[in-house]
């Protein structure tokens, strides 16, 4: 495992045929569209907005997505009771532009494909295709991949970065 202060990433990779059905279960939907009325978002993004980014949320924590997500954090010693998980997919072209999340403090990413567009933490770019742990408390962003960038994510809401025991 690399810890790079702010973005760690470990030596889980992402299998999207056990993730299909979770997929092929939900909606996506253009970002700006799914959180655009909400406070938090408008405070995190108050220039650029993403472009050809869309989210698909989950709604069924079936026993299979349960046990993988109480697997995951036991492994990472993360104590979670408010999180949401969901899939993010960006188009060749698109970004997310860099902000710092108001709800989110650790966000967890799978990439479910081969990752081609940069996460970039305060400044410096990432490419990786294991899953990464990340402080959504500094600056992040993503650029536009070559191929679609998808990937499951975790967002933690009452736990600290600082707070994980690797």
């Amino acid at each position: 495992m690399e810890n790079k202060m702010n973005v760690i990433e470990t030596d889980i990779s992402g299998d999207i045929n056990f993730f299909q059905k979770y997929i092929d279960a939900g909606k996506w939907v253009d970002i700006n569209e799914a959180w655009g009325n909400y406070d938090e978002y408008a405070k995190s993004l108050p220039g650029r907005k993403p472009k050809l980014h869309y989210i698909n949320h989950i709604t069924d924590y079936d026993i299979p997505l349960k046990k993988y997500l109480i697997k995951l954090f036991r492994r990472y010693n993360i104590k979670s009771t408010d999180f949401r998980c969901d899939f993010f997919l960006t188009k060749p072209g698109g970004y997310l532009p860099a902000h710092v999340d108001n709800m989110t403090r650790i966000a967890i990413l799978l990439p479910l494909k081969e990752n081609t567009g940069a996460l970039v933490v305060e400044g410096k770019e990432y490419y990786y295709q294991n899953m990464t742990l990340l402080n959504t408390l500094v600056e992040h962003g993503v650029l536009s991949p070559t191929q679609d960038r998808l990937l499951f994510r975790v967002a933690i809401h009452d736990m600290d970065f600082k707070d994980l025991q690797l």
